[in-house]
């Protein structure tokens, strides 16, 4: 004889609803999503995260906030995902009125803490966009001491395979209407 065993099942709203507290490991479903959140014990379910269903979990929106830039940033934008202790994280920065060029490394907040030091070596994961219409690749380098990572930029032209080329401050020729983005992956702590 076969045994059957279900998670819990509803729909989206209802849950939201009934906002119930799922025991410690109590997976339940919506129906109507396919999203997944699973239980702690103590935890309702408005405040817990989904930790699967569909495709992925759904993209959390977080506003970051961006140091080394002298110039107006007019939108930084982020949305991250969390699943266990993976967090994927897409930010982008589209520069407003540029007064003076930044001297000083460009940092970005990230919307979970690291769970290590991950950026001892730099890795290139994102691009910054002229608005001339030429991209440059861009590298991060991810701390935990403050929830922030490190901008890296290379000079055009550089040969630097190794990275000893890139700088932590913004490049010239930043023009309003100039796009950052990255996309990458780290764990949390």
């Amino acid at each position: 004889m076969a045994t059957r065993i279900q998670i819990r099942r509803d729909t989206s709203a209802n849950w939201t609803a009934s906002n119930p507290v799922l025991a410690v490991g109590e997976q339940a479903l919506e129906t109507d999503t396919g999203y997944v959140k699973m239980g702690d014990g103590s935890t309702v379910w408005s405040s817990l995260k989904y930790t699967s269903g569909g495709i992925a979990a759904p993209w959390t929106a977080y506003t970051p906030s961006v140091t080394g830039f002298t110039s107006v940033v007019t939108t930084a934008t982020g949305y991250y995902v969390q699943i266990g202790k993976t967090c994927h994280v897409r930010v982008s920065v589209t520069i407003g009125a540029v007064t003076t060029l930044g001297t000083t490394i460009i940092t970005v907040s990230l919307p979970l803490i690291a769970s290590a030091t991950q950026g001892t070596n730099r890795f290139i994961c994102g691009v910054y966009r002229a608005n001339v219409g030429y991209y440059m690749p861009c590298a991060v380098a991810i701390g935990n001491s403050a929830p922030v990572f490190a901008v890296y930029t290379q000079v055009p032209g550089a040969a630097s395979p190794n990275m000893s080329g890139w700088y932590g401050n913004a490049p010239a020729g930043q023009v309003a209407g100039d796009i950052w983005s990255w996309n990458f992956t780290y764990e949390i702590a």
